[in-house]
């Protein structure tokens, strides 16, 4: 599974976004006393006007640009149709279907209930010296580690979920927003199978990485605020993860249990680029929305909206 908080945006024009935002409130606090009393869409024109100088002295690129709305439509139609393709087919087939279903519940709970949780008697701790890593810059990184329970039931589940958490990242959280989650630049999560001769129980992993804004303690409190039911649904397939059931229920909300136990599989991150080390999520999509209006028709509530913005 993979997620992109600006996806399609390039290195190069989120540093451009961020110079045309910078130079229209530049404009603005410059001549703000002029500017009171106009008309939204005049205001708009004369930021307009002052760009189209800037870019000629600065080389900064205010091209028009479309956001991407109808691929994304395009996408989400795509997922629709699959989706009803694949249940007229299970209902077509639901002498075979609605057995095979309810066999996997149960053996879900059933493995549900004899899983050992990893039990952490103590606050969290920082053994591997993690948090000298950390918070030298407004972004973060993270890299996780764990084993996948034996079994092929929980290979194929957690396959199942990183699957379904790919499909909406790609179609659905496009626009710097993750179930909720406002801070994460990046993440990937990545099934690493044991591929040797001989193992009688074959030792997969379950490799997560990520880029995300603030500390570690906000970035963990808003997973299990936000996307708690994904987060388990993911990890509750891995070692060691609190109780769970249902696939999503409990698990992450046992919020001291589930911060020991990532601390527990994080690793060091060995390799860590930033192209906009400065620049939160939420900066990024501000830029790259003003600047993807700025030669856009817009009606005046959308002109108040795009100057409120400013």
């Amino acid at each position: 599974a993979f997620y992109r908080a600006y996806p399609g945006v390039t290195q190069a024009q989120v540093v451009n976004d961020a110079a045309v935002h910078d130079g229209i409130r530049a404009f603005l606090d410059a001549h703000r006393d002029e500017l009171i009393g106009l008309a939204p869409v005049e205001v708009h024109a004369r930021i307009r006007a002052h760009l189209r100088e800037l870019a000629r002295h600065r080389g900064l690129d205010i091209t028009p640009q479309g956001d991407g709305e109808a691929a994304i439509a395009l996408r989400k139609v795509g997922v629709y149709v699959a989706v009803a393709v694949a249940l007229v087919l299970a209902l077509a087939l639901l002498p075979v279907t609605a057995p095979l279903f309810a066999w996997a519940y149960v053996t879900m709970r059933r493995k549900e209930q004899t899983d050992v949780p990893a039990r952490y008697p103590h606050p969290v701790r920082d053994l591997d010296g993690l948090r000298a890593d950390e918070d030298h810059v407004i972004q973060n990184q993270l890299t996780h580690v764990v084993d996948v329970k034996p079994g092929r039931f929980r290979l194929g589940l957690l396959r199942v979920v990183l699957f379904a958490i790919d499909v909406l990242a790609r179609v659905w959280f496009v626009r710097g927003d993750l179930g909720g989650i406002v801070t994460i630049h990046f993440a990937r999560w990545v099934v690493l199978p044991d591929r040797r001769p001989g193992i009688a129980t074959p030792r997969h992993r379950l490799l997560f990485f990520s880029n995300y804004d603030g500390s570690w303690e906000a970035y963990l409190g808003e997973f299990i605020d936000r996307a708690s039911g994904g987060l388990t649904a993911v990890w509750s397939n891995t070692d060691g993860f609190p109780r769970t059931t249902k696939l999503k229920e409990q698990g992450a909300d046992d919020e001291e249990t589930f911060k020991n136990w990532t601390r527990d599989h994080q690793i060091p991150t060995q390799v860590w680029w930033s192209g906009v080390p400065t620049a939160t999520v939420q900066n990024v999509r501000n830029d790259v929305w003003i600047r993807r209006r700025l030669d856009r028709p817009m009606t005046e509530p959308e002109l108040d909206q795009w100057l409120s913005q400013l």
